[in-house]
């Protein structure tokens, strides 16, 4: 990408400084922070120019901006040779607006209020019951707007082009107007405008910036930024779509308001803790060439990959079923993605379908190591997924394969607790570490689809302090097929914007990869995915992969009771021993409703398998013991023991475990095939049985899921069976894309284009963000004051830690001691809600304080559907003098039995348990 306009850095330097045309600047206050002296307006303004040309420098935004100026213009028909001319003047509105932000702070009532700026120079000129109170965003939108109003007008441009420049300004004056507002709501004329006194108060003001308001301005008035004038003359043409939006004017308004408030941000912060930014954790040429020199030389196997994608080496894959050909399959993918991502490495998206144990981690590393060597300008990498337990695996691989450090990596959901980068407990790098945290200044980051998500489509000012960031980065999106398929369009129209506009790699990858890029929207681009392993198929029909396991569909039509379930587990897992010769068996059956498992489990009645060996994994067990389960199971030492491992569909959450044996409650498709992952998973052993069977209906949770209801209508059990043993899912994709092609149908009043295209053009920020949500259902967190263990057993009989130094430290320091090696939940809780309930002037340190001890009450903490039935149900055991927000505190889990450690809730204490807890 190449910038075609001014750049921001040349337009900011060109601006005077405010003691040049603002009488009496120096008189005039932005921050105080005793002891130091206070911040003049000047020197702010200063301050955040600086921090604005950095974050637009580092990631190289001018580019990006002017793409999106460009596309604007271009889709308005603005003449070609014209589009130069104004896309100077629009990128320099869209500057001013940073730079004019706080204008409004010369209101004497904010520089004279004692909880402002308790300015003495003003305290005489403070008007009382002033209608603008001591607020300034709405006096600097104005101040901005008629500048630039005025700028228009007097610019010689065509009547045509003039209503476009206006309308941008009005749009872009909607940042200043939020920049203290936690959220974006939708711009039109009731949200962009002054009433009558509010303009004869703020007129007053222009004369001490040295404002005229020039003749052809004045002709329309004084109210000119009335409801009434703003409809009529300014977004009349918009909503009548003689001006039109979509996604570069959508883009244009959100990244402004980004670099807006992150930059006033990190000014406010170098003011107020008196020391400069250090760094934007972004990949220089050093830490480009260690990314690089790892991915080739950190693993054997990697080694030789790269020795043979230079080679004239022709990949042959052997078909016969051994640890050594597995290994010969996996280096030839290597091979192919590395010449693959060569050939391609100048385009934007990118699919990888890979089948299970093809070694898909591995195999994006090489291709962000190569993507880093090819593009100069990519400085930022983001790994997204839908679970947090694939963030804590991909984060120890990446850490070792790139040859990474702590500081290097970013973990971004809601148990990562608070990073830190300091051994030591001084304040003032606290503080850098919470801008860190805040602004993810860490050149790899791993995060939730949710959360990644929510960047890209978010109203909410925190979020959206990350969207500037997101620019000439690598994006590798995992696991896609489990984000919900009503959502697969606003997935697919974001990532293809986003690639095209933000110059974004986007790497797509699953073992069950639905092709989004077929569905029709009616957008102008169709986006054209390169894939990396195009003959993925071979791969897949390999025995090394296909008869990894053998799916068994002798039960799946005939519903089953639970002990006629529990008789055929123990018969195939004695089968197995006796088959296989073997010691011992690890067998795993899933359920879809915990319900289900804990009858399983009675029925079971410790019989065959090994005491102590009789595992229960749903969503209502602790990270502890969860570890605690994984580590057994991954011990090498344990392999002959008879285990039975007893989960609901949380095991399908990339859980790195290899099983015997499986038996699965039919649900989804691609669902069935993610159990399979966890059977035979290293491909050591002779092909392994996977039954499905009948018991819990799918489409009580997965009724609005499009892969059920085709699945259920569409698809024979002999198809059923063959997308299963083929890995052929694009059987079921291409069914699911149709039908949301269906709906999308331009007949169709509820469909992408007549719904939600509608919100993006028309700059409806909160309906994007609300009509897209990944997890529709509220949650309820449950915290159980148990004692859990610091550490537990890991898979080589060392220690795992379950709690970080940095929390401990934490805790110690709050006198929350380690007593016999456990950490008292009782005390945690009483510490969290004197941190919520007792507020502070430190913010900053307050905002530690609760990332820290979030992480922290995550331990103790599982989640389930909100339903009013659940919640009358566990009042009944908690405490509701120590409920917060949509937490409950289970106290009464000891004497009432209502939660076991090892076994999670019990679901038997209360009523219709079965569909909400999973």
């Amino acid at each position: 990408m190449s910038n075609s306009f001014k750049k921001i850095k040349d337009i900011v330097e060109q601006e005077r400084n405010l003691g040049d045309f603002l009488l009496d600047a120096s008189l005039y206050l932005a921050h105080k922070n005793i002891p130091f002296e206070s911040e003049t307006l000047e020197e702010h303004i200063s301050l955040v120019n600086k921090h604005f040309v950095l974050l637009v420098e580092s990631s190289q935004l001018d580019c990006v901006i002017d793409k999106l100026i460009s596309d604007f213009l271009i889709t308005n028909k603005v003449d070609n040779q014209r589009v130069e001319l104004l896309g100077d003047f629009l990128k320099m509105i869209f500057a001013k607006t940073i730079i004019f932000h706080d204008y409004g702070k010369i209101n004497p009532n904010f520089q004279g209020n004692k909880d402002k700026m308790d300015n003495d120079v003003f305290k005489s000129k403070m008007i009382p019951n002033y209608i603008l109170q001591t607020h300034h965003s709405k006096l600097g939108a104005y101040i901005y707007l008629v500048e630039h109003f005025k700028d228009t007008i007097l610019s010689g441009l065509k009547p045509s082009e003039q209503q476009i420049c206006l309308l941008f300004t009005l749009f872009l004056s909607y940042s200043i107007l939020k920049h203290h507002s936690s959220k974006l709501e939708f711009i039109n004329s009731k949200n962009i405008a002054f009433d009558k006194e509010e303009l004869e108060a703020m007129t007053v003001y222009l004369k001490n910036y040295q404002i005229e308001i020039p003749a052809q301005l004045k002709v329309l008035e004084s109210d000119v930024f009335s409801s009434v004038q703003l409809e009529n003359k300014i977004f009349k043409p918009f909503t009548e779509h003689k001006i039109i939006g979509d996604f570069p004017l959508y883009a244009l308004t959100r990244l402004n308001f980004s670099l807006l408030t992150a930059s006033d941000y990190l000014a406010t912060s170098e003011y107020m803790n008196q020391k400069p930014l250090e760094s934007l954790g972004l990949i220089n040429e050093e830490l480009r060439n260690k990314i690089i020199l790892a991915a080739e030389t950190s693993h054997s196997y990697n080694q030789k990959a790269y020795q043979l994608a230079i080679s004239d080496f022709v990949t042959h894959n052997p078909e016969e079923r051994t640890a050594e050909n597995l290994n010969i399959i996996r280096q030839n993918m290597a091979v192919e993605v590395i010449r693959s991502i060569q050939a391609n490495a100048h385009k934007q998206l990118f699919y990888l379908e890979a089948p299970t144990g093809g070694g898909k981690t591995n195999l994006s590393m090489l291709i962000t190591a190569e993507l880093l060597k090819a593009n100069q300008e990519i400085n930022k990498v983001f790994y997204v997924f839908p679970f947090t337990t694939l963030i804590t695996q991909t984060h120890k691989a990446i850490l070792k394969t790139l040859n990474l450090s702590e500081n290097e990596v970013s973990l971004l959901h809601s148990k990562a607790g608070f990073q830190t980068t300091e051994e030591d407990d001084d304040y003032g790098d606290k503080k850098k570490d919470y801008l860190n945290n805040l602004f993810v200044h860490y050149p790899v980051c791993l995060l939730t689809h949710i959360r990644f998500f929510d960047i890209l489509k978010t109203n909410e000012k925190e979020t959206n302090y990350l969207l500037h960031r997101l620019a000439n980065s690598i994006v590798i999106l995992d696991e896609l097929q489990s984000y919900p398929p009503q959502h697969w369009d606003k997935m697919l129209y974001f990532i293809q914007n986003f690639a095209e506009s933000f110059n974004i790699k986007f790497v797509l990858m699953s073992a069950t990869l639905p092709r989004i890029d077929k569905l029709n929207l009616p957008i102008a681009n169709k986006p054209e995915f390169t894939d990396l392993l195009p003959n993925a198929k071979q791969y897949f029909r390999n025995a090394n992969f296909a008869d990894r396991v053998n799916f068994k569909f002798d039960y799946r039509d005939s519903t089953l009771e639970i002990d006629e379930l529990a008789e055929i587990v123990l018969e195939k897992s004695e089968e197995y021993l006796t088959k296989n010769n073997k010691k011992g068996v690890f067998t795993i059956i899933e359920f879809i409703f915990k319900k289900s498992a804990t009858e399983f489990e009675e029925a079971i009645n410790g019989r065959f398998f090994d005491e102590g060996c009789i595992f229960v994994l749903s969503g209502t067990i602790l990270e502890s013991r969860r570890r605690e389960i994984i580590n057994f199971l991954k011990n090498e030492k344990n392999r002959d023991k008879k285990v039975l491992l007893i989960t609901t569909q949380v095991v399908e959450a990339g859980v790195d475990i290899d099983m015997d044996l499986g038996f699965k409650n039919v649900s989804l498709i691609d669902s069935d095939e993610q159990l399979a992952g966890r059977v035979n998973r290293n491909v050591k052993k002779k092909p392994c049985d996977v039954y499905l069977f009948q018991m819990n209906k799918a489409g009580i949770i997965y009724k609005n899921d499009k892969r059920y209801t085709v699945t259920r209508d569409s698809i024979s059990k002999e198809v059923h069976e063959e997308i299963l043993k083929k890995k052929d899912f694009d059987k079921l994709y291409e069914l699911v894309l149709k039908q949301i092609d269906k709906v999308n149908g331009f007949n169709e009043m509820q469909n992408f284009g007549n719904t939600y295209l509608q919100f993006i053009k028309g700059l409806d920020y909160k309906n994007v963000h609300e009509k897209f949500q990944l997890i529709e259902s509220r949650n309820l967190s449950i915290f159980v004051p148990l004692r859990l263990p610091v550490e537990v057993s890991d898979e080589k009989d060392s220690f795992e830690k379950i709690f970080s130094e940095n929390e401990l430290k934490f805790l110690k320091q709050n006198h929350i001691e380690i007593e016999n090696g456990e950490i008292d939940g009782e005390k945690v809780w009483d510490l969290y809600l004197f941190l919520i309930k007792n507020k502070t002037d430190d913010y900053i340190k307050q905002s530690i304080e609760k990332k820290v001890i979030s992480g922290i009450i995550s331990k103790f903490t599982f989640s389930v559907f909100l339903t009013d039935k659940i919640k009358q149900d566990l009042k009944t055991f908690s405490n509701p003098e120590k409920q917060f927000d949509d937490y409950f505190y289970l106290e009464h889990h000891t004497n009432a039995k209502i939660y076991d450690y090892k076994k999670g809730l019990v679901e038997s204490k209360i009523e219709s348990s079965e569909n909400y807890i999973l």
